[in-house]
């Protein structure tokens, strides 16, 4: 008590709650790059694994005109991850301001809004030591495991995981419509609270002999090694793995992500992640209303990027295909893949060379020389076309560094979009690109129209 008065009292306190998925791997990252994109000049996190949840406090600058920028001094954001049905339940009873939920809710009924934020797929994980049944499942005999009807073969008793109050769950009852709703299933299966120690638990319990089975969100197993997917990764119904994230990590040809089955239709377990909020909102959030439609607006175009990074399916991204940017729709964008083989060849030439280039000291904010960065943007035409290439070091695993690129490009996007510069397009590679001559945490920037010279003339020769 005596420290209390250290204790700052936030002035807005916004509670996300719900999907252990969007919970664990999208929420805080994305509450992060909001906090970055609107100005926020200190921002701690403090994760509460054992409760199952997150805080994040970020502290704005205060400005007069609040209608323009609703942050205003010390800004909580509490991330809840009970599960979509526990989100759920407490947007209904006004205990949190967004659900985040991984299945469909009745938004009628429920007089919710619904903000889609992108795909995501559950795989199946199965540990069996004799391994014979890997490559041999259909819906079928999942089904019959997870129900528990393996009775009358002791060779077949499997040990299955579950997890409870969850859209993940509730999507594998629901879509291999599971006996009385999956009670026998919830009954006779071990309990895990998060898609981690789902993983943990079924890679590491079949030592007596005895196999085990369970499902998690494949953004979870993306940064597992190719070994750890062949091993424990099953399709089902031999639906041919679709390779949607190839073209983020290496050479389509030599990649090793061949396991990824989203966005396949005839998956069976493909799902949608969303947002969910009040259509009206009650007495207590009307001091929060603009920060939590500011979230809904940003999950629309940089929470497509953070979904990406993190190892999901976006919506308005088209899975791997590179962005459109809400600002710039009228002009053409390079995909990903095609914009990766042009720099490929940018590097092999060495030209064009960039027009500017900018080193980060350290994360995706803290930049070298911010006054040499305005001095040349007073020099440049408010109508070039900037092409930015983010870059990090080798430090990290190549899923995190994609993900500190891609914050690394929309932080100078950001610079040159207040600075009047409307037509500019992201890309980043991670640290796939080190450089010898600038430091390799860097920003690149060049004139579309010099890649647009490349372009034609591969095009032209290719014809």
């Amino acid at each position: 008590m005596f420290y209390a008065w250290l204790i700052k009292t936030p002035n807005v306190t916004v509670k996300l709650c719900g999907s252990v998925t969007l919970g664990e791997k999208f929420a805080p990252h994305f509450i992060e790059a909001i906090a970055s994109d609107h100005g926020a000049n200190k921002i701690k996190k403090s994760d509460n694994k054992d409760k199952n949840n997150i805080t994040i406090d970020a502290n704005f600058p205060k400005t007069k005109d609040k209608k323009d920028n609703p942050f205003q001094g010390l800004v909580r954001f509490i991330v809840d991850y009970g599960g979509t049905n526990d989100g759920i339940e407490k947007l209904k009873q006004n205990k949190c301001d967004i659900a985040l939920a991984s299945e469909d809710v009745d938004i009628e009924r429920n007089d919710f809004d619904r903000v889609l934020l992108g795909q995501d797929t559950i795989a199946i994980i199965v540990n069996d030591n004799k391994n014979e049944t890997l490559h041999n499942f259909d819906s079928q005999k999942i089904k019959s495991i997870l129900e528990n009807q393996q009775d009358n073969n002791k060779d077949e008793q499997w040990q299955v995981f579950c997890r409870e109050k969850s859209g993940t769950t509730d999507t594998i009852i629901k879509k291999l419509e599971l006996q009385d709703t999956g009670a026998s299933f919830l009954n006779n299966c071990s309990k895990v609270t998060t898609n981690k120690e789902m993983w943990d638990k079924v890679t590491t319990t079949s030592n007596d002999g005895k196999p085990s089975i369970g499902y998690l969100s494949y953004s979870f197993v993306v940064d597992k090694s190719y070994s750890d997917r062949k091993k424990y990764l099953t399709t089902i119904d031999n639906q041919k793995p679709v390779d949607l994230l190839s073209n983020y990590f290496e050479n389509k040809d030599t990649d090793k992500l061949d396991d990824i089955y989203f966005t396949n239709n005839k998956y069976k377990l493909n799902r949608e992640l969303s947002f969910y909020t009040h259509r009206v909102f009650n007495s207590t959030q009307l001091k929060d209303i603009d920060i939590i439609n500011s979230i809904r607006e940003d999950a629309g175009f940089l929470g497509q990027k953070i979904l990406n990074s993190e190892g999901f399916v976006s919506v308005s991204l088209n899975g791997i295909t590179a962005n459109q940017n809400p600002k710039d729709k009228k002009h053409k964008q390079y995909t990903q893949e095609t914009m990766k083989n042009l720099y490929k060849i940018i590097r092999q030439r060495n030209k064009p060379k960039p027009i500017y280039t900018q080193n980060f000291l350290e994360g995706y904010t803290t930049i070298e020389n911010q006054e040499d960065l305005q001095k040349w943007l007073s020099t440049q035409n408010n109508n070039t076309e900037f092409v930015l290439i983010g870059h990090a070091s080798p430090v990290g695993s190549p899923r995190y560094n994609l993900g500190l690129s891609l914050q690394r490009t929309e932080y100078i996007e950001n610079i040159l979009l207040n600075n009047g510069y409307q037509n500019v397009k992201t890309y980043a590679f991670g640290n796939e690109y080190p450089s010898e001559e600038t430091k390799v945490a860097r920003v690149e920037i060049y004139d579309l129209k010099e890649i647009d010279k490349i372009y034609k003339e591969i095009n032209s020769a290719t014809k």
